[in-house]
């Protein structure tokens, strides 16, 4: 299907619902049915957009700092103590299908593969671990990062993933081989990295911004670098 074309100018507010602690993240259901959202609380909140029912779901014992959707019915949720919770769509309201302990630390990035099979989480610790999507099970674990992970993008390909660091000085995007857990690029670059992929899935980009203020405006970007302008990483025979 077509990606919608989207006018910035026609965009406004429609509805606003207030979380019950300061939100840290939010995301829609695969179906568009349910709002989940997550702050510095236990609780996730989920709320039927048609009716704006809000139910609170249980399970989580620490702040909800991480969200996203995985393939036709499953929203992942991960926490400050290392948890990640599959949530049921199908259901209504949702229900939890399975729960994980993926990390002894924070998790800070989650990411979902393109087919919905595969998702990854980074914690403060610096370790990446790839999992099955249909039931939690652990598939594959990256070499470890001496900085805390605060980015995860799955190339479009299935095959790699970006890693983006959170050391002090100099923070590092990192593309992995998943299988081999081999360092294929790596790309030194400023604070604060964040990620997407293009919405035609065509390319994954990795971007950078300055640390110089608290926000940037819509279309200041300092720097953007696809993966194939990333350094190679050289090996010794």
């Amino acid at each position: 299907m077509p990606a919608m074309p989207i006018d910035p100018a026609k965009a406004r507010l429609v509805i606003e619902h207030k979380h019950d602690a300061p939100l840290m993240s939010c995301v829609f259901d695969p179906r568009g049915r349910f709002l989940f959202s997550g702050g510095r609380g236990p609780g996730v909140m989920c709320i039927e957009i048609a009716t704006g029912e809000k139910t609170t779901l249980t399970g989580h014992d620490s702040w909800v700092g991480e969200m996203a959707r995985a393939g036709s019915d499953l929203v992942l949720t991960g926490d400050y103590l290392g948890r990640v919770i599959a949530w049921d769509c199908s259901a209504e309201p949702p229900r939890e299908r399975w729960n994980i302990d993926a990390h002894p630390s924070t998790i800070r990035a989650l990411a979902v593969s393109a087919d919905g099979e595969t998702f990854a989480t980074g914690d403060r610790d610096g370790i990446v671990r790839i999992w099955q999507t249909s039931d939690g099970r652990q598939l594959h674990e990256l070499p470890k990062n001496v900085h805390p992970i605060y980015g995860l993008a799955f190339h479009p390909d299935g095959q790699r993933i970006v890693s983006a660091d959170r050391q002090p000085q100099k923070p590092q995007i990192k593309v992995w081989d998943i299988a081999t857990g081999v360092l294929a690029k790596k790309s030194g670059s400023t604070r604060n990295i964040s990620r997407a992929t293009s919405p035609d899935a065509s390319s994954p980009h990795a971007c950078s911004a300055s640390d110089e203020a608290s926000t940037i405006p819509l279309g200041l970007v300092r720097e953007v670098r696809t993966i194939s302008s990333l350094t190679p990483v050289s090996r010794r025979s």
